[in-house]
């Protein structure tokens, strides 16, 4: 999908899509984002405050060598190249389910999940890392850098559990809290993570990988 700069946003993207559900796809070499659910405006609230997509469902899918480059949609006069999307993106979400899937060298986030209330992220591995340049240009512009392999959020998670994902040889988790008023949407900042579960989850390498 899309080898060139600025095409294949997302593999497949759903915008204000209620119970979207994604199963055994293999997603290879998308350009920007493997997954996306979202909404058009990704700063609008979650369901305790105002709206989100509710019950999509990510599961048993495989993501080879996805997040490939810049995205210049998201340039600014901080990253004027853009910067990196995201393998699987989930927000703004109720109750949205991203488990059982493969991450195989991914070149930025795994999931990316913002503005989510209820969501369970379980049972995800991901596998090494891209050779793909992260995060934005200038280098300096450290506010934007995306981290290669990891489950993260920069904002509004409520009531979440993340549990027993595996990271072999990348990434971790990453959960920032409260995004400040350079975001690109708005520049609201919102509260999170609150009330969330952090449990078994585990990084190494595989039994079946040499050390």
């Amino acid at each position: 999908m899309g080898a060139v700069v600025g095409y294949s946003l997302a593999g497949i993207e759903f915008l204000n899509a209620d119970f979207a559900i994604v199963e055994r796809v293999k997603f290879i070499n998308c350009f920007g984002n493997g997954l996306v659910f979202g909404t058009r405006n990704p700063r609008q609230k979650n369901g305790a405050f105002q709206n989100g997509v509710l019950g999509c469902v990510a599961r048993d899918n495989v993501f080879e060598n996805c997040v490939r480059g810049l995205l210049p949609q998201y340039a600014s006069a901080t990253a004027p190249s853009g910067i990196t999307g995201s393998v699987i993106q989930i927000g703004s979400s109720l109750h949205g389910v991203i488990e059982n899937n493969l991450i195989l060298n991914p070149g930025g986030p795994a999931i990316d999940i913002f503005n989510g209330e209820g969501a369970m992220i379980r049972h995800n591995t991901t596998v090494g890392a891209a050779l793909t340049l992260i995060g934005a240009s200038p280098v300096n512009a450290t506010f934007y850098q995306q981290t290669i392999g990891t489950i993260r959020s920069d904002f509004g998670l409520l009531n979440c559990a993340i549990e027993d994902n595996f990271f072999d040889r990348c990434g971790g988790i990453l959960l920032s809290g409260n995004m400040g008023a350079n975001f690109l949407n708005d520049n609201i900042p919102t509260p999170g993570p609150i009330g969330c579960t952090i449990r078994g989850n585990r990084s190494g390498s595989r039994p079946d990988e040499p050390r």
